[in-house]
């Protein structure tokens, strides 16, 4: 087993190493395709045992794969709230080893991430559940959810700190897939924080696109998605498949939730209408009562851009920043 966990040492240092972003993108897919293959994880990405304690006897959210629940991390004489992310497991052999798969691959992608707007995973354990990743705990929860607590708090810096973490994603040549509120938490020093990657996640290469998703329509949520996705043929693509451009298109609606407090669409019950709307080049329209929280003229332009119909007109990650 030592060579998967060289490779993890290789990964897990390659700033210090200076390995080129490309060749440190391929390493890491290779690290994942061998764990996902074996469904094992290198002996660093593992939680020691015992450190772990649940907190209450149920989840407290449920997602479309897997259920999060709140544990005591307890390690060097300190203890800290934590956040588990337990993936569901099936007793079909078939569906069980395809959720551990999965899980191997998402543990992965995660723990190589190191940036302030990023979620920090801790690691994974095996021990309170057959298969959770261990991330920290972020109080205020997601976005939205903190917002309508604290309306009166700088949604421009917010704003910010999501273009930094996309941005940081982006440089590792990775792609988040899943881009809204739901998924951006705020820690305990009140900054934003990507999370949840997930299924959706992939790795961008310039040769070729490995993802992580099963299917098209598990490629994000339906009222975020970029159009070329909704229908690529369209598009003049072959497949559905998440790309910078669809994560910036995801950030343009992302902006327009925070100033709207609102979800996408939400004047239409169902998603097919939606999703017609979205291909018909129809877009939200501009809150008017958000000017006096930073929704200005230049803001507007930018959030036009960013879910502009053609996927070459939407500025790069690193622009918006």
């Amino acid at each position: 087993m030592w060579p998967v966990d060289l490779r993890f040492k290789v990964v897990d240092n390659e700033t210090r190493l200076a390995i080129a972003p490309r060749l440190a993108n391929r390493v890491s897919d290779t690290l994942r395709r061998m764990c996902a293959k074996y469904q094992w994880l290198p002996g660093a990405c593992i939680v020691p045992a015992g450190c772990l304690t649940l907190l209450g006897d149920s989840a407290i959210d449920c997602g479309g794969y897997a259920d999060v629940w709140r544990a005591m991390y307890h390690a060097e004489g300190r203890s800290a709230v934590v956040a588990l992310k337990v993936f569901r497991v099936y007793a079909k052999d078939k569906l069980r080893r395809v959720r551990k798969q999965k899980f191997c691959e998402e543990a992965i992608l995660w723990l190589r991430l190191r940036h302030k707007n990023i979620v920090p995973l801790l690691g994974a354990d095996m021990t309170l559940f057959p298969v959770c990743l261990v991330s920290v705990w972020m109080k205020y929860g997601n976005i939205s959810g903190y917002l309508r607590r604290f309306p009166g708090e700088d949604r421009l810096r917010l704003l910010i700190d999501v273009a930094e973490g996309l941005a940081y994603l982006h440089g590792e040549g990775m792609v988040h897939g899943d881009l809204k509120c739901a998924n951006i938490l705020i820690n305990d020093e009140r900054h934003a924080c990507i999370g949840d990657f997930g299924l959706s996640a992939v790795i961008h290469d310039p040769d070729t696109i490995m993802s992580i998703t099963p299917s098209p329509n598990a490629v994000g949520t339906l009222r975020w998605t970029a159009p070329e996705i909704l229908d690529p043929e369209s598009f003049g693509l072959e497949h559905a498949v998440a790309t910078l451009e669809t994560d910036v298109y995801s950030f343009g609606m992302v902006m327009w939730e925070i100033f709207s407090g609102h979800t996408p669409y939400d004047e239409y019950r169902y998603d097919a209408t939606a999703q017609w709307k979205i291909l018909s080049g129809v877009r939200p329209e501009r809150p008017l009562h958000a000017t006096g929280m930073g929704l200005s003229d230049l803001v507007w332009d930018l959030i036009q851009r960013c879910w502009h119909v053609d996927r070459h007109m939407r500025p790069a990650a690193d622009t918006i920043v």
